[in-house]
């Protein structure tokens, strides 16, 4: 059964404000991952002991790759978003149902990307503050000696 253009176009619409959606927090974790990535080179590597050392260097890593996997990502969303828009603006009709299929993708892949970050970021906070912790205890040692 073939959708008329009055169901189409609010879902089309729907779907280009997610896509947008994507962008804009694509846009941002990538903010988060060179701050996070800053933090760990800057400050975090420097005073760490040989465990927490070898975590950084692996978030580092982790984040070279989450920001190679993010670009993919914002790259394909806003190719997905020119799709939607030219279905939107009646071009492309013909290939609707393939760029409704990869919109479905790309969610699910932004979903994983998403998740996947939150729980590296957690890591990475974990981390920070155990190093901090550390280097604040180490301090007031000092002082009080």
């Amino acid at each position: 059964m073939k959708e008329s253009k009055t169901t189409r176009i609010p879902e089309l619409n729907c779907m280009c404000t997610l896509s947008k959606f994507w962008i804009d927090e694509l846009e941002f974790l990538n903010l988060e991952q060179k701050f996070l990535y800053q933090i760990l080179t800057k400050k975090i590597i420097s005073n760490c002991n040989n465990e927490q050392f070898k975590k950084a260097k692996m978030y580092i890593e982790c984040l070279k790759n989450e920001d190679k996997i993010g670009n993919e990502l914002w790259l394909t969303s806003v190719e997905n978003k020119s799709n939607l828009t030219l279905l939107l603006e009646g071009i492309q009709l013909s290939k609707e149902a393939e760029f409704k299929d990869l919109h479905k993708t790309l969610e699910l892949n932004f979903n994983n990307f998403v998740e996947n970050f939150r729980v590296l970021k957690k890591e990475i906070f974990d981390l920070v503050l155990q190093v901090f912790e550390e280097d604040s205890d180490a301090i007031k040692t000092e002082v009080l000696t």
